[in-house]
């Protein structure tokens, strides 16, 4: 008896405690949905050098009582901004409720002389502006490859990024592709160095390996040179280690005008650049 005594008591405290609770007070509000939802329709874009990518946006307004300017930011992840170029950094979506639509942009993959920088991406972002209630989706990767450089009509060079040898650490190492299309048949590749023994010297004159009558010796490991055709070509491809101190060149001409100057190629450390 005594135990039952001591939870009814219980209880009735609880009971009291319930009534004397205040029921004006305050609740949390519920969260309020997002004023607009914005997200880019693909997660990820590949494009080559010299190419555009349409790049759409699409947004879903619940309610937003005026046009709303959404930024797009580039996040450079390798690419820089000379590899390329946005038809524009702000898109608008404008006022309404309950509406879906898309907007669009375009980047261009510029054409440079650099021939050995591999795939770059740039990430784009979306930034509304502040006092807005958005909800945004990932950011879009536009993946950049690299298509090299013509030197001559008909020709194409491009290399793979320069690497360091992990057997000899002061050796470079780089594929290079060149391809000539049928219409590039009198195009001619020349090896520019580096050459080891290039100069002959006396006590009075120092004399190139030309002068000389000697035929100089090309300084770099030729570590495999293939050669393939196909209809529409040629294509030579030549796996390539040199000394980082020195530089590697080749140059090309033809007898029908599809080389205009004196192209060249330079290999360095740093990556491979055409020298129009």
């Amino acid at each position: 008896m005594r135990v039952l005594g001591r939870l009814f008591a219980a209880l009735g405290m609880l009971a009291v405690a319930a009534c004397g609770r205040d029921a004006s007070a305050p609740t949390a509000a519920p969260p309020q949905p997002p004023a607009v939802v914005v997200t880019f329709a693909s997660d990820s874009v590949r494009i080559e050098e010299g190419e555009t990518a349409e790049i759409a946006v699409r947004y879903r307004i619940n309610t937003l009582p005026s046009p709303l300017s959404v930024a797009v930011s580039p996040l450079n992840q390798g690419a820089v901004p000379e590899d390329y170029e946005l038809s524009g950094n702000t898109f608008e979506i404008p006022a309404g409720q309950a509406v879906t639509g898309t907007a669009a942009i375009s980047l261009t993959a510029l054409v440079d002389n650099q021939i050995a920088e591999g795939e770059e991406v740039v990430a784009l972002r979306l930034q509304p502006p502040g006092g807005v209630r958005a909800q945004l989706g990932p950011n879009l990767e536009v993946t950049i490859a690299d298509r090299g450089a013509s030197p001559c009509a008909g020709v194409q060079v491009v290399a793979t990024r320069i690497e360091s040898l992990e057997t000899a650490r002061h050796y470079r190492r780089t594929t290079l592709e060149l391809t000539q299309g049928t219409e590039a048949e009198a195009v001619w590749f020349d090896w520019g160095g580096p050459y080891l023994f290039d100069q002959y010297c006396d006590d009075d004159d120092c004399r190139t390996a030309w002068e000389e009558d000697r035929f100089p010796i090309l300084e770099v490991n030729l570590v495999e040179w293939r050669m393939e055709s196909s209809t529409n070509g040629t294509a030579d491809v030549l796996d390539i280690e040199w000394h980082e101190s020195n530089t590697l060149r080749f140059g090309f001409r033809s007898s029908d005008g599809a080389c205009e100057g004196e192209p060249a190629v330079a290999c360095t450390a740093a990556g491979c650049e055409l020298d129009r």
